[in-house]
């Protein structure tokens, strides 16, 4: 089974700095940026091919599906079991977090920007262990 990284955030500038931080920690894997969600799907859904398993950090608050719809199409199309999500937001929300303990998908949650010592704990997480 092969693995991605993805991100998927609107900013580029925070793309860019998240992709340079994962390629430090992660320095033989390759990380694929999209600017929004549809893009991110297409891509997934493109590839059909059933043994890659995505690692998606995904921001809220975009367009033109937000997290919780992306989550709800991965499930429409039969994708979701590959996919494992950091949710990534600059505001902490406490109906976000509680909203996201109600998808199986979503294996942790971060604020904007993105540090090592994020990816430091998600490494020491089991579900991820594949992929960190």
């Amino acid at each position: 089974m092969s693995r991605k990284i993805l991100i998927v955030d609107d900013d580029s500038i925070v793309q860019f700095i998240h992709q340079k931080l994962i390629q430090k920690i992660l320095p033989n894997e390759v990380v694929q940026s999209f600017l929004n969600t549809k893009e991110a799907l297409d891509f997934i859904l493109n590839s059909k091919n059933e043994s890659i398993k995505y690692l998606v950090f995904l921001d809220i608050n975009l367009l033109p599906f937000n997290a919780w719809e992306w989550i709800v199409l991965l499930r429409e199309n039969l994708v979701a079991n590959q996919v494992e999500i950091i949710l990534i937001s600059s505001s902490v929300d406490p109906e976000d977090m509680d909203k996201a303990a109600q998808f199986s998908e979503i294996k942790g949650f971060v604020s904007k920007p993105l540090r090592v010592e994020n990816l430091e704990d998600l490494k020491a997480d089991q579900n991820l262990r594949y992929f960190l």
